[in-house]
This record gives structure tokens, sequence and C-alpha cells, in this order.
């Protein structure tokens, strides 16, 4: 009858592993939507900086008559092309194609003249100023507007 008494059951119930598994399931879908959220912030923060070194480079180019020429910026909704000329010629060997990663587009372009930013030489002024919005696929409320001032300066908000 000691023997009944003293002994101890040893071990988990089914009960108690389903509420540590489900537990461990909250905690990790928590974890791993807030690391999803964190890189695509990030995603964002660089490639809007990386935007805006485009522009600046076409800008740079323009300023020291490099090639004796003007350069500008194409936008579209999944890249930015830095191209040679007063005009974006589609499929030209001397573009630099820029692609946004998946999950970022270009939208809400108020741009005068269009798509395109083209600055002038020796002063780097440009009449095509307005802005556009780099935003994220998945939440379109998480944006960052990049705006472009007549003396070719850009903004970055």
């Amino acid at each position: 009858m000691k023997n009944k008494l003293l002994q101890t059951n040893k071990g988990f119930t089914l009960i108690e592993l389903l509420i540590v598994g489900a537990i461990v399931v909250l905690i990790a879908s928590f974890v791993i939507g807030s690391l999803s959220n964190y890189r695509n912030e990030q995603t964002l923060r660089t490639e809007s900086l990386a935007v805006v070194s485009i522009i600046n480079e076409a800008r740079s180019k323009t300023l020291a008559s490099f090639e004796s020429s003007v350069y500008g910026v194409h936008l579209e909704d999944d890249s930015v092309t830095l191209f040679q000329g007063a005009t974006y010629s589609l499929g030209d060997t001397d573009n630099e194609v820029h692609s946004l990663p998946n999950n970022l587009e270009i939208g809400n372009i108020t741009i005068s003249g269009g798509d395109d930013i083209i600055f002038e030489r020796l002063t780097g002024d440009t009449s095509n100023t307005g802005g556009f919005d780099l935003m994220l696929t998945t939440d379109n409320t998480k944006s960052r507007t990049i705006s472009i001032i007549a003396n070719g300066q850009i903004n970055l908000n």
C-alpha cells in the first residue's frame, strides 16, 4: 500500500501539451509578424534613399556636363531609370534601370510634364517639379514621399 502512495505520475498530459503548443504558436506568429513589418519598413527606407540617390546622380551628371549632355530620370510603377538626353527612350542601351523589390511600387506621380525628371545644364534646375510616393504593396499606408523642387533639390518625407 505504501508503494501506491509514494508513486507519482511523471510526464505531461495531452491537455498540458496542447496548451503549451498553442502558446508557442501565438508567440511565434507575433514575432514573425513583427519581423516582417520591420523588414518591409527597412526595405522602404533603403529603397527611398536609393531612388533619391539616382535622381541626385542625374542632376550631378547634368551639372558636370558629363558627355556634354543632360540627364533625367524616368519613373515607372516598378522601376526608376536614369537616362541620357532630353527625352526618355525605352530600350536605350545607355539607360541605367533600377528595379524595385516586389513589395514596393511607385504611385501618386504628380510631376509636371509626366513621368520624367530632366535637369538643365549649368544650373541643375528642372521644370519637372512635383513628387511621387514610394509605397509598400502590402500596406499602402506605409510610404515615403519624394518631392522635386524647381532648383533641382530633392526632399524625402
